[in-house]
């Protein structure tokens, strides 16, 4: 009897566990930091940039050898959402292909005080085409925003604003582009 007993509590406890797993599973959000890292990897070619920075309408653009990707991507990869705490906190929508694959993905905060506010991942042909982050902050000292555009194998653009107390708005761009 005991045999029994120990048998059905435990089908019982592994029922509820591959439960509570998928679950989970469907709650989780394209994982970013997973995606720079191997976007990193598959990027090991690269062997410079062509980086365009402009700040309040001036321009500077140089080619860079010495370079690291993974610091280069690490405002996107740092803009990972995949975090159990923040299962409610965004929504997901996902848009379809007439072939019915997905053709994009955005996750919309559903909260002001969350500073990565939108994702948007644009798929072609089952591959990410172009990623797309929007990030605010707004403190009694500054507000900002930065826009975050990823294109893969080609290069990112990222634009910040920024407005300080008692201070004219400041704005910020580098663009880059990878070149073999």
């Amino acid at each position: 009897m005991r045999i029994i007993i120990l048998c059905v509590f435990t089908l019982f406890i592994s029922c509820q566990s591959q439960q509570s797993e998928s679950v989970v599973g469907l709650r989780s959000f394209f994982d970013l930091e997973e995606y720079f890292s191997e976007e990193i990897d598959r990027l090991s070619e690269v062997a410079k940039l062509e980086k365009t920075v402009t700040y309040d309408g001036k321009e500077e653009q140089k080619v860079i050898t010495d370079f690291n990707l993974k610091e280069e991507l690490s405002l996107f990869s740092e803009s990972n959402i995949n975090n159990p705490n923040w299962a409610d906190k965004y929504q997901v929508d996902t848009i379809y292909t007439s072939g019915k694959s997905i053709g994009k993905i955005v996750h919309t905060s559903l909260e002001d005080k969350l500073s990565v506010k939108k994702i948007s991942i644009e798929f072609l042909s089952g591959e990410v085409s172009k990623i797309e982050i929007e990030k605010e902050s707004d403190t009694a000292i500054a507000d900002s925003y930065q826009a975050l555009t990823y294109t893969p194998g080609k290069g990112y653009f990222i634009k910040n604003k920024q407005a300080i107390t008692f201070s004219a708005e400041h704005e910020l761009s580098v663009r880059v582009n990878y070149l073999n």
